[in-house]
This record gives structure tokens, sequence and C-alpha cells, in this order.
């Protein structure tokens, strides 16, 4: 693996993911920054140039993550047709090497990449996309870009304290909910919870003291509804359970076992974040499926005909994977699959089947 020939090869295979990786950046740029200047210029005029720049790099790193599966795929792949294309893999098997060789050093990049992608790029890129949406609010004049997907209700309880909580909009970002019920109830174990008060408010932002309710009005049962133009009540509710509307894919790695737990204390189904946060785990898993079919794509020497077919059967193999994972995600997601079998199910039966496939083409 370290000896001369395999240091060769990494090397060999990290230019040409260096290489895929600058050619999908390019065309993430470009693409993305057309995509700005369509959205954006609808909404507001006078965005200048540097503006839609910034949204696009600020955006750049998520899409990158995104790709990252087919950067892989298509570094291997370039890397191994280079290869074979200078006659070395024909003079590396005519000296004995075995194709398990060439694999090895695209292995241990696939699970290096694999691991640093879920717990050092995921969270850079959902940062970023957060500071997008912020960036993208100030450009286009604070237009509102809260999701109004529905009603929210969130739970809470604690200091003897059972409050429900209603919210017709929802910003994650700035954990704000907008025209927000509260509805108080005194919590006493063993006995049915007893209606206390109702505060109405136009806005609630969740802070270290609890919630601070904005343009309040408080009813009490049999009186007069009173106005509160603001004041603070103590908040039991953890924080990641106010991302519960929001996408799971904007959740960073390392929240996204407390954004399920949350959601589960609050009623919300849980599944659409564990099964994020496991499909970033076997993100190793996925990086080797790929080099696996990269490798069984692209090794079959240039001499004996069909190299161009089989490295485009490679690539169709490439986005046969991601989309059988997107349809097993939804399959968990509609409660069929378990969230550990669609998040591994894909990449192992890919793995298994580009070994099958390396394994005839070494052995016969």
């Amino acid at each position: 693996m370290f000896g001369l020939l395999g240091r060769y090869l990494l090397g060999q295979i990290m230019r040409g993911v260096a290489v895929a990786l600058a050619v999908v950046v390019v065309l993430i740029l470009l693409v993305d920054f057309v995509e700005q200047t369509r959205t954006v210029d609808v909404r507001i005029e006078g965005v200048t140039l540097l503006d839609y720049a910034g949204l696009t790099l600020l955006k750049t790193p998520m899409l990158v993550e995104t790709t990252l599966p087919f950067i892989v795929l298509f570094g291997v792949m370039l890397t191994m047709f280079q290869l074979n294309r200078r006659s070395e893999l024909v003079v590396m098997r005519a000296s004995g090497v075995s194709a398990w060789r060439f694999v090895t050093p695209a292995l241990f990049l696939a699970v290096v990449i694999g691991v640093l992608s879920p717990v050092l790029l995921n969270p850079f890129a959902t940062s970023m996309v957060q500071r997008f949406e912020d960036a993208r609010s100030l450009v286009t004049g604070g237009m509102d870009t809260r999701e109004r997907s529905g009603a929210a209700w969130y739970r809470e309880a604690g200091g003897g304290e059972l409050r429900l909580i209603r919210a017709d909009a929802v910003d994650p970002p700035a954990l704000t909910l907008y025209d927000a019920t509260f509805l108080f109830f005194t919590d006493v174990e063993g006995q049915e919870p007893v209606f206390e008060r109702r505060v109405d408010a136009e806005t609630a932002v969740y802070t270290r003291t609890g919630w601070r309710l904005e343009a309040a009005v408080e009813y009490l049962p049999g009186e007069t509804p009173q106005p509160l133009p603001s004041f603070t009540v103590p908040a039991y509710l953890d924080v990641a359970a106010l991302s519960q509307d929001a996408n799971a894919e904007s959740i960073s790695f390392w929240r996204l076992p407390s954004a399920a737990s949350a959601a589960l204390e609050v009623g919300v189904s849980p599944t659409p974040y564990r099964l994020r946060w496991l499909r970033l785990l076997m993100t190793p898993l996925l990086f080797v499926a790929m080099v696996l079919i990269a490798s069984a794509a692209s090794l079959r020497l240039m001499r004996l005909g069909g190299a161009l077919q089989l490295g485009l059967l490679g690539g169709l193999a490439g986005f046969g994977l991601y989309f059988l994972g997107n349809m097993l995600d939804a399959f968990a997601l509609g409660g069929r699959l378990p969230p550990i079998l669609a998040a591994s199910a894909a990449p192992m039966v890919a793995t298994l089947a580009a070994l099958a496939v390396i394994a005839h083409f070494e052995d016969g």
C-alpha cells in the first residue's frame, strides 16, 4: 500500500480526483451564478455582480458535498483510463501486479475522504447555507423567506408547568416563531393538566433567558384580555426542536442526533434526521462503492476493446446508485423501510456487485 508503487498510484488518483473536483466546482460556480441572477433579479433591482458572486460562493460548499461521490467516481475513472492509455496498467499486469493492488490506494483515499466529508465538510457546508440564506435575505431587501407549510406545534414542560405552542411560521436560523399562541397549563404529576391562560404574540424569540414575546395579548379565564408589549417566559424546549420543519440536509452532522431527539420530544417524526445521519455515517461505504464501480469500469485493457462502453456503464452505474439511494430514502420516510437499511442497502449492493465484476476481470 505505501510502497513505491502504492505511493505512485495514490498520487495519480489524488491528481485525478483533484481534476474532477476542479471541473465540478467550475461548473457549479457557473450554473449557480446564473441561477442567482435569475432568482434574485426578479425580486429586487440594484443588485451587483459581486452580490451574485457572494451568494454563489456561500452555496458552493453544500453543492460540492452533494456531488462529492461523483467527483470520486469520475476522478478514479479518469486516473485508471489515463494509466490504461499510457500502457502503465499493461506493464504492471505483465509484471504480475494484481488488479487489487491498483484498487487499494483508491479505496484508502475513498475512506479518508468519506470520513472527512461528514465530520468536517458537512458542518462547514451547512453553516455556509445559513449564511447564504441570511445574505440572500439582505440582498433582497429583507424579504420574507420563512417557510409557511402549515402551523407548527411544540410541547414543553418544566417547573410544574405544561405548555403547548402553535406558530403560523417558523424561522429556524433566527430561532423565531411568528403569530404564536402559547397555552399554559398547570402540570401536576398524576393529575390532568389544568388550563391557566393563553398568550398570543406576533413574534416569539428563543433566547438564553427564555421566550421573549413581542406585541402579546394575555387571556385569563373570565377576565378581559390584557396587552403585554414585551415580556419573557422560561423556555424548556430544546433549541434543536425549532429546526423540526427545516430540511434535514440543512442541519449539520453533529446536530442531527439532538434534532432527532427534539423532534421526537415534540411529537414529530425523527425519521428524516435519523436517516440523514445514517446516510452521512455511510459516506465512507458510499465512496468505496464509487471507487469499485470506477475500477470495474476502467481496468479492462485498451487493446481488448470495449473500454469506452465500460466507462459509460460505470458512469450510469454511479448515477443508478444515487437514484437507488433516493428511492430507498423515500421508502424509509414513508415508514416502509428501517432507516438503517435504507441508508446502507444501496452502497452495500453496489460494493458487492463491483467486487464481483473486478474479480471476474482479474480471475475469470
